[in-house]
């Protein structure tokens, strides 16, 4: 939480709290649970055995960020979730700078695997301690870029792609910035229908400079899958996701792109395997609305229809802004014939995201069906 009562502080409390996750998950021993799911908890008033429960975790970490001045403390507190008692705390104040802010998040990494008696590799070791970039401005667009990116509308995306270039106009040598500018952009003609080829060649340089620059990267490489996948390079993805898997066990992004990957004709529509990666990034990332909307799909392609029903109606339960979950409900409907639902299901992806063609263009299939020939 922000201590600091500054409302311009919290994005910047947002991003220690990203990286925070991020680090920790790059230990291959422990399952860490993603930004998408622990946010949600910031203002709730379960108990810790609770949030414990909703989230499949033996400890949970919490804590506060206060910036003042050229000064910043953080304190963290890791607690047992069976017993509700802390098992270590630590307050940290240096001067802020980005060395200093991921000095401590190391710091803190490294002591929480050895207070749940988590085995580090020197490899593991080694990318926990590294220094991203050494530049504050950069850092802090680069959090902007990741908070409007999970917004998945096509405004916020254009917005992402605008943060992530600005940062790395500041750091050319940011690889996480270029990540961040490679899943925009892929992102950005996916979800609004604008032409791929447009987005291709500036979001692969992008992935590939990411690489280039951090070649233990598994962001990176996961970036790198789902650009082949999503503009149909004709390049096999997998082996992208493979790398990001190996390299970043934790990271729920690749199992869930790589398990709708495997949904695809191209991934060669392996919808067992795809159940198996998508409910490990279930696990990893439980309240993730676009990961319970592709297991959805998963769970229609294996035959399970009420299990997909469920999911994806719990996509639009924990985020009632998703855009992309009404649109596959509405689809969802239509292959039971239900188009008066899918209709309106697609009505209310159209109200959050006005420019996807995908949603507009169902919209003339579901009239088609519904005997509306004049508004199809």
């Amino acid at each position: 939480e922000t201590l600091s009562g500054n409302p311009d502080d919290v994005k910047f409390v947002d991003g220690i709290h990203d990286d925070i996750i991020a680090s920790n998950a790059k230990h291959g021993a422990m399952s860490v649970i993603a930004r998408t799911s622990v946010e949600r908890f910031a203002e709730s008033d379960l108990s810790i055995a609770e949030i414990g429960a909703e989230l499949g975790v033996t400890a949970i970490l919490e804590g506060g960020v206060q910036r003042a001045g050229d000064r910043v403390r953080i304190n963290v507190m890791l607690i047992d979730v069976a017993s509700e008692a802390s098992q270590w705390v630590n307050d940290f104040e240096r001067e802020l700078t980005t060395e200093n802010i991921f000095a401590i998040q190391s710091e803190i990494s490294q002591t929480v695997a050895s207070s749940l008696q988590a085995m580090m590799t020197p490899d593991e070791k080694s990318r926990i301690e590294a220094v991203p970039t050494k530049s504050l401005e950069a850092y802090e667009l680069y959090l902007l870029g990741n908070q409007r990116i999970r917004r998945l509308t096509g405004d916020s995306l254009r917005e992402a792609v605008s943060y992530f270039e600005r940062a790395i106009d500041l750091d050319p040598g940011f690889a996480l910035a270029y990540v961040g500018l490679a899943n925009s952009l892929n992102l950005t003609s996916t979800r609004t229908g604008e032409n791929r080829a447009d987005y291709l060649a500036p979001a692969l340089a992008a992935a590939e400079r990411a690489i280039a620059l951090e070649p233990q990267l598994g962001e990176a490489y996961a970036a790198l899958g789902a650009i082949h996948h999503y503009k149909r390079t004709g390049e096999d993805a997998e082996p992208f996701f493979l790398r990001a898997i190996k390299l970043s066990p934790n990271d729920a992004t690749a199992h869930a792109e790589y398990g709708n990957y495997l949904l695809s004709p191209r991934g060669g529509a392996r919808a067992e395997k795809a159940v198996e990666l998508l409910e490990k990034a279930i696990a990893l990332d439980p309240l993730s609305p676009r990961s319970n909307t592709w297991l959805g799909e998963a769970y229609w392609r294996t035959g399970r229809l009420v299990d997909a029903e469920q999911r994806r109606l719990r996509a639009i339960e924990v985020d009632p802004e998703f855009a992309y979950g009404y649109e596959q409900l509405a689809q969802h409907y239509s292959y039971l014939g239900r188009f008066g639902d899918a209709y309106l299901y697609n009505e209310e992806s159209i109200r959050l995201n006005p420019g996807d063609a995908t949603a507009q263009v169902r919209k003339i299939y579901y009239l088609t069906h519904l005997g509306d020939f004049e508004a199809a």
